[in-house]
């Protein structure tokens, strides 16, 4: 995850649930835990917030890159990144 953020500051999302997609693709969610990560390191955690975008622009131009290693060890899951709006 590191080689694909660089040295820009990320939010990890840990928590998110009740989000919702228009027909024309857009997409917004509130956000319930997220930590601050910086230069490959969790800084601290985040107050709850919202995140948008469009499913297009999601898995197109926004889409950065899948992890190649596991994030944590005993889950399958790799961590997605994507460019979203943040509020």
């Amino acid at each position: 995850m590191k080689e694909l953020i660089g040295g820009n500051k990320a939010i990890f999302v840990v928590l998110i649930q009740d989000g919702d997609y228009t027909p024309k693709g857009n997409f917004s969610s509130p956000v319930q835990l997220t930590f601050l990560y910086e230069n490959g390191k969790f800084v601290g955690k985040l107050p709850e917030l919202n995140i948008s975008s469009n499913i297009f622009d999601m898995f197109g131009k926004s889409f950065i890159g899948v992890s190649r290693n596991k994030f944590f060890s005993l889950s399958p899951k790799r961590a997605t990144i994507i460019d979203m709006l943040v509020t």
